[in-house]
Order: structure tokens, then C-alpha cells, then sequence
């Protein structure tokens, strides 16, 4: 599971020399995968496309094209997963003086793509003095997604 993640271009350090990198908050999930009927494998795919489109202004609509969804639908593995471990994992420019940590998360902070903005608002989270946060531990964001997803029986959607 994926949380906030994204390109950090070196130009945002104003100092150097530094190389582009990425920064992410993720979280591993391990266990024996159970698969899914037919039925249930389309129930989920419904409510996945649900969740991704309920946020559209005109969301699209998988009955729109049921029969031709029902006939691709048995090329899709279902499968639910219920963990045996759960590793939690970041990297949010732990390793850079403050000062070029602000200059990113002002850089990343200022664009117009809202993945940069949670990105921005995690680095933040995580810098700010006083928390406790260490390598090896998801952040708040991503930790909140999985307890949401163990109370789904970790379900998709």
C-alpha cells in the first residue's frame, strides 16, 4: 500500500551537489492471498471503479457496458489478503539539514498537483519537532488506511 510518494527534483535544494530522488510512505503487507469467485472478483472491481470514479463531476458507471465488463472480468485475479505482517516504511528527506527540508516541502507545497500537496503536508507531519517518527514506521496517513482496511476485512474499497 502506497501512500504519499513522489519525485523530489534536486533544483528544490538550492545547495548541492544532489542527485533527483524519490519520497514515499509505505506499507508492506505479507500473508496467503485467498482468491475470489467470479462474482465476488466483479463485485469488487464494481466498487473499486465506484471509489475512483465517485469523486469525477461525471462519474462513469460500470453497468454502462455490463455485458462487455462481465466478458474481460474472468481475466482479473481476485484475491483478498489478510496480513501475517505489516512493515511500515518512509523516506521524507530524513537524511537533509531543516533548512533544505522546508525549501522541499515549500516547493512541493506550491504545485498545483495534490499529490505533491499530501506529500508535502506528511513531510511536514513528519519534521515537525517533537515527532516521533523513525525509520521502519508508516506515517499517520498511511497507518489510518490500514486499520480502515483490517475493520473492511481488507477489502478493496
Amino acid at each position: 500500500m502506497a501512500g504519499p510518494n513522489g519525485y523530489i527534483s534536486p533544483s528544490l535544494y538550492r545547495a548541492g551537489p544532489y542527485v533527483p530522488t524519490w519520497n514515499f510512505v509505505v506499507v508492506h503487507l505479507r500473508g496467503r492471498p485467498e482468491p475470489l469467485g467470479p462474482e465476488e472478483t466483479y463485485r469488487v472491481l464494481g466498487r473499486t471503479v465506484e471509489h475512483f470514479e465517485g469523486a469525477r463531476p461525471h462519474p462513469w458507471r460500470m453497468d454502462t457496458v455490463e455485458g462487455y465488463a462481465r466478458s474481460i472480468a474472468p481475466h482479473t485475479a481476485g484475491f483478498r489478503l489478510r496480513p501475517t505482517r505489516v512493515v511500515g516504511d518512509h523516506k521524507l528527506s530524513q537524511d537533509k539539514p531543516a533548512e533544505i527540508v522546508q525549501r522541499v516541502i515549500d516547493g512541493l507545497g506550491s504545485t498545483d498537483s495534490p499529490g505533491d500537496t499530501r506529500l508535502a503536508r506528511e513531510m511536514r507531519r513528519v519534521h515537525t519537532p517533537g515527532a516521533v517518527v523513525s525509520r521502519g514506521m508508516p506515517g499517520a496517513l498511511l497507518l489510518r488506511e490500514v486499520r480502515l482496511a483490517r475493520a473492511d476485512r481488507w477489502r478493496t474499497c
